[in-house]
């Protein structure tokens, strides 16, 4: 185990653990700030929040037509009820990709504003193909869950 002086002297942050040796710690890691690793929270950023943020995108095409009122006006029109839903879940992924674009734009202006390391026109490349790709992983999910839902 190391000791309090070890690990000041290897310039580490510890966390007190005391439950039987008060001594004991566990080591946390910096991470450097650099463009792989602010790609990959980017990343995560937009799997993780992209579940709750395109829920309510989902949510605020769909609710519309109750909410206004032209709900009841739908089933009299000769278009079957599944291309109505699927034009809603092509309007909600298409702003959904437009959102994510826009964030991922800016978000290299926040990086190149901050002059991160590391910069190479290969993980620009791979970063964006890897945010698309989780995006479009999130879209898909949470629309075969309301296309299931909605027959």
């Amino acid at each position: 185990m190391l000791d309090r002086s070890e690990l000041a002297s290897r310039g580490r942050t510890y966390i007190e653990v005391g439950v039987s040796e008060p001594q004991r710690a566990v080591e946390l890691r910096r991470s450097k700030a650099t463009w792989p690793s602010y790609f990959s929270m980017l990343n995560l950023a937009i799997g993780i929040g992209g579940l709750l943020l395109l829920s309510f995108i989902a949510a605020f095409v769909f609710g519309r037509e109750y909410s206004e009122g032209t709900a009841k006006n739908m089933p009299a029109l000769p278009v079957g009820r599944h291309w109505f839903v699927l034009a809603k879940l092509v309007v909600a992924a298409v702003w959904w990709f437009l959102l994510v674009a826009t964030v991922f734009v800016e978000a290299i202006l926040v990086g190149a504003a901050l002059s991160l390391p590391e910069f190479s026109p290969g993980l620009l490349a791979e970063s964006v193909r890897n945010t698309f790709t989780s995006a479009g992983v999130v879209a898909t999910i949470l629309q075969v869950t309301f296309s299931d839902n909605c027959q």
